[in-house]
């Protein structure tokens, strides 16, 4: 799925225990025809993934219909196909800020700033990981600012 390629070809992984469980039984459930994601998480022995997907799947918001063209159909497929590979990149850029954050902390770490080989390696980290937010950024549509 387009979903499992991102997340494999950009070495992303959830956190999450819950998630990362809900993910790995979803991945293994794609090839299968008739497989209704939705019911089959919603019915799951696991009353924890029982209830998120019940969590998930309430509709608290509508979304606009403001930008669809008339004749374009307002299908859930049309949908998904617009709206994933923005959100893919969200989550994509959720996960190179806090590496940042993670890499600033141990930058900040008196222990390797007394040594150059890792301070470099630090830095060097950072600095890719900011290229890497500059451009998803782009992609997103988002205000870049060059250092």
């Amino acid at each position: 799925s387009y979903i499992a390629s991102c997340m494999k070809e950009n070495g992303l992984e959830f956190i999450d225990p819950t998630d990362r469980r809900i993910y790995a039984e979803a991945t293994m459930h794609t090839q299968e025809e008739n497989f209704n994601c939705q019911h089959y998480f919603l019915s799951h022995p696991d009353s924890t993934i029982s209830k998120l997907t019940a969590e998930l799947a309430s509709e608290k918001y509508q979304l606009s219909k403001f930008f669809l063209n008339e004749e374009e159909e307002d299908t859930d497929d049309n949908e998904l196909y617009r709206i994933i590979p923005h959100l893919m990149r969200d989550f994509n850029l959720e996960i190179v800020k806090e590496e940042s954050k993670k890499i600033l902390k141990e930058i900040q770490n008196p222990d390797n700033q007394e040594n150059p080989d890792i301070c470099m390696k630090l830095m060097k980290r950072y600095r890719e990981l900011s290229i890497a937010e500059n451009e998803l950024n782009k992609q997103l549509g988002g205000r870049v600012i060059n250092c």
